[in-house]
């Protein structure tokens, strides 16, 4: 960012160009407008391409994907997310409706990284796609500049969209090298599902994670486990919505603690019954563990506990963590022996 920033101040200075405008930046004393919240959206076109080789200690790292030793690199493309979950915080962080650049530019994004040694790229993008169009036209461009086998891709997306995809818009995500699609689950409880604006029924989800095998595409499932007012039985629900994503195809799992984030319609309803769980709130680094490459890229490698004697649930934090690692554990185990 501060790369990024420095390179377009310099930009717009030679042009004799205002920089006072630019998202994100604010310069103290300087003659740019008053401080808010959020500036005037940098046009995709302007974004100076960053040289990870030359910035980074560490530019690129280094996986193992379907047995394969690749060199990662992360993109982040899009901005602004169209919903509304109750316990994410992305649409209070940012005001913007979703919005995502030309497939050219993402894909002159991608040239660029293949051009400093990557591989793979991993998007962190909560919804890279949102339709059908967006994936043909992606397909057709790579295909048009020779990209189609020059790297593979994993990124995220949302059950219902690759439920309602046809198999062609399948298997034009496969041929554009799509190996792996995280998927936000949440919750094997139908009442947690509604309580965050997220309803999810098992039979979508299972499907879906078979459909996603179908195309040799890895289905990697995230949980959150420790709701306000979730019951013990609805985290076991969760559990058992885990083992059967694993038996259906599913090869990774995140599950990570609920935490309360300002904004949110969950932390308001906290704040309103139960303000003293705020004034509580501390969070622990997950104890240091003998991970794997794969443990690196899940829950256990990042996650920040709360307090064990903390009751956001109706079980305390340290029964939560129990059940959290007992979610991981067991369907790793699943995913091995199968």
């Amino acid at each position: 960012g501060e790369i990024a920033f420095s390179l377009l101040v310099a930009n717009r200075t030679k042009k004799n160009q205002p920089t006072g405008a630019i998202a994100g930046l604010h310069i103290i004393g300087g003659d740019s407008e008053p401080e808010k919240k959020f500036g005037t959206k940098i046009p995709p076109k302007e974004l100076p391409p960053i040289d990870q080789l030359k910035y980074y200690l560490y530019p690129f790292q280094k996986k193992t994907i379907n047995g394969q030793m690749h060199t990662v690199a992360s993109l982040y493309e899009t901005d602004g997310c169209p919903y509304n979950c109750g316990f994410c915080a992305s649409c209070q962080l940012n005001d913007r409706l979703y919005s995502r650049p030309s497939n050219e530019q993402i894909i002159d994004d991608i040239e660029n990284l293949i051009e400093q040694g990557a591989t793979a790229i991993h998007f962190q993008d909560d919804l890279l796609f949102t339709n059908e169009k967006q994936v043909k036209n992606f397909y057709d461009t790579l295909k048009e500049r020779d990209l189609i086998g020059k790297f593979i891709w994993l990124g995220l997306t949302r059950v219902d969209f690759i439920d309602h995809w046809s198999s062609k818009t399948m298997e034009l995500l496969q041929d554009t090298g799509c190996v792996r699609l995280g998927m936000g689950i949440e919750s094997g409880s139908d009442r947690i599902g509604k309580m965050i604006n997220k309803p999810l029924d098992w039979d979508t989800v299972t499907r879906v994670t078979r459909k996603n095998a179908k195309f040799n595409i890895a289905t990697k499932a995230y949980f959150i486990i420790g709701y306000p007012t979730e019951t013990e039985g609805e985290m076991k629900q969760t559990y058992d919505l885990a083992i059967e994503m694993a038996m259906a195809g599913a090869k990774e799992i995140a599950v990570f603690q609920y935490h309360p984030y300002p904004g949110t319609d969950l932390y308001e309803m906290i704040k309103q019954n139960n303000p003293e769980i705020l004034e509580k709130l501390n969070y622990h680094p997950a104890p240091n563990r003998d991970l794997d490459d794969s443990d690196l890229f899940g829950a256990r490698g990042t996650s920040m506990w709360l307090p064990d004697d903390l009751c956001i649930a109706t079980v305390d934090g340290s029964r939560v963590r129990y059940l959290i690692e007992q979610t991981i554990n067991d369907f790793n185990r699943i995913v091995e022996e199968h």
